[in-house]
């Protein structure tokens, strides 16, 4: 059991960190940026040479300046639809279990979110790196290797927003895998959503 704990440590960061959650908002805005740049990053080194080089005078300044309103625009959205529909679910746990109650407890679902990107942030890394490279050939062994990591990445980003809140909300154990199911289920329509509106919403709007 010990070794159980550490390694779920390891790969799901330790319950103390999520304990260490506050409900300070500046912290909380640098997070919304990151997420923001998460998830527009990846799409903007696709598309870089597109966008940022050797274009016409005023295009580049343009498509800088889009990027930017995008982070900020795309973090915020990300953040909020993901942590406000779970917080008013887990308010109705709340009337039917044991819940701790918390008046920054929005603000800390929120930071477990976001907390939670840092876990597979070097598997989506690897990822990209690998099939941004693609063109050079890559082994069979990494194929596979990314394929597996690509189905897992959902379910193992899941499990750790999980673990952050059962750490706040300290669920019975019947709660804590409904609670799993609905993160699990919600990251699924939220990242095909967010994947649409980035390709075919906000992409267009830049000068190729």
């Amino acid at each position: 059991m010990h070794n159980v704990d550490k390694l779920l440590n390891i790969i799901l960061f330790p319950r103390e960190l999520y304990l260490r959650i506050t409900g300070k908002r500046p912290s909380l805005y640098m997070g919304i940026l990151f997420i923001g740049l998460k998830d527009v990053i990846f799409v903007l080194l696709s598309n870089y040479k597109d966008l940022f080089i050797d274009k016409i005078p005023g295009d580049m300044p343009l498509n800088i300046f889009l990027s930017i309103i995008f982070i900020v625009g795309m973090g915020i959205l990300d953040v909020c639809f993901f942590s406000i529909p779970l917080f008013d679910l887990y308010k109705r746990f709340k009337k039917i279990g044991s819940v701790r109650i918390d008046r920054e407890l929005l603000v800390k679902l929120m930071k477990v979110y976001i907390v939670a990107h840092f876990v597979i942030l070097p598997a989506e890394i690897f990822i990209f790196i690998l099939f941004w490279n693609s063109g050079n050939g890559i082994s069979t062994f990494l194929f596979y290797l990314s394929g597996v990591l690509y189905i897992l990445i959902p379910i193992w980003f899941s499990a750790a927003i999980s673990r952050g809140v059962d750490t706040l909300y300290n669920f019975v154990p019947f709660y804590k895998w409904l609670s799993f199911g609905a993160i699990l289920v919600w990251n699924h329509l939220l990242g095909y959503a967010f994947s649409y509106i980035i390709e075919s919403w906000i992409l267009p709007l830049f000068r190729y």
